[in-house]
């Protein structure tokens, strides 16, 4: 596969996508969240240059961070933080 795009939307949904062959249509579509969905962020590759593991962090108006494993078949979600407000943004912490 090519390099792989997340986006989110207004219909809920996180759509994982092909950037090489985005005219295909989505890869997968993750749902889960039950207002718009504002942000994504993949998990940075490590230190030692080595690929993300593949996690993607999702937020939403509907107050929560749902995290994805993007490598199960269907997008496993792995977990949901419940913010108490919109998410507006999210992002990966470096380690230590």
């Amino acid at each position: 596969g090519g390099v792989l795009v997340a986006s989110g939307g207004s219909d809920w949904d996180v759509m994982l996508w092909d950037a090489e062959r985005c005219d295909k249509g989505p890869l997968r579509t993750l749902t889960g969240h039950s207002y718009a969905v504002r942000c994504v962020s993949f998990d940075p590759p490590s230190r030692s240059g080595a690929a993300g593991g593949g996690l993607l962090a999702s937020g939403s108006d509907d107050e929560t961070v749902r995290v994805w494993d993007t490598r199960a078949k269907y997008g496993g979600k792995v977990a949901t933080l419940r913010c108490g407000s919109t998410v507006l943004c999210c992002c990966w912490g470096g380690a230590g």
